[in-house]
């Protein structure tokens, strides 16, 4: 692969939108949240921050709600909405989590780029095993995902060739496991197909 050419506002960036979580133990519950929630929310002054402390500091209850917003307003008003909803999601009394990882075929130039660019665990992360491809393999991973203009041609043929996929593969789900596992969750098994397989038992300790 060529050498590695990725965004310079990498370092920078803040991603745009924004998961909110609402939890409850009833729909009466979880519309006083959402009242709660949208009263504050409009003072809020950090928005990125107010979202990832409520991933973070907030426990999951039977029942929950994710708000998708860019702005506190907007997160507000969605509150707001909700807090006189006549239909509530589903209450799910299992709350334990399962995490599947894929096998080959579903790799892609410019997989998880965003993700690099606005989430500081995922990048150091996919850094992480950067730094030992470039290492002990002697080839860029991010160089290879993420090529530069009018490299794109042959970075997928090179990615086509299973030497370079696997590794790629692998090292994309171990940083999405690592954003996963920032905002609070915690799977109670993990299962993979084919190289995904490796994956999983990576982000389940097995390999020191």
């Amino acid at each position: 692969p060529v050498p590695v050419v990725v965004a310079t506002q990498a370092q920078t960036a803040v991603p745009r939108w924004q998961l909110f979580p609402l939890t409850a133990k009833s729909p009466a519950a979880l519309a006083q949240l959402c009242g709660r929630s949208g009263q504050w929310l409009a003072a809020a002054p950090d928005f990125t921050a107010v979202c990832l402390s409520a991933w973070q500091s907030r426990s999951s209850l039977p029942l929950r709600l994710a708000l998708l917003a860019d702005t506190t307003t907007n997160l507000a008003e969605q509150c707001r909405q909700w807090q006189t909803a006549t239909e509530w999601p589903v209450k799910r009394s299992n709350l334990q989590q399962s995490w599947c990882f894929s096998g080959q075929g579903c790799q892609s130039l410019q997989m998880g780029f965003a993700l690099y660019q606005h989430y500081p665990v995922f990048r150091a992360a996919l850094d992480q095993a950067e730094a030992y491809l470039t290492r002990d393999r002697s080839w860029s991973l991010l160089a290879l995902l993420y090529p530069a203009e009018g490299q794109m041609q042959e970075a997928q043929q090179v990615l086509a060739q299973t030497q370079y996929t696997q590794p790629a593969i692998v090292a994309l789900q171990w940083a999405l496991a690592a954003l996963w596992q920032s905002l609070g969750m915690t799977p109670v098994q993990l299962v993979g197909h084919s190289i995904g397989g490796i994956a999983a038992a990576a982000v389940a300790g097995f390999y020191t």
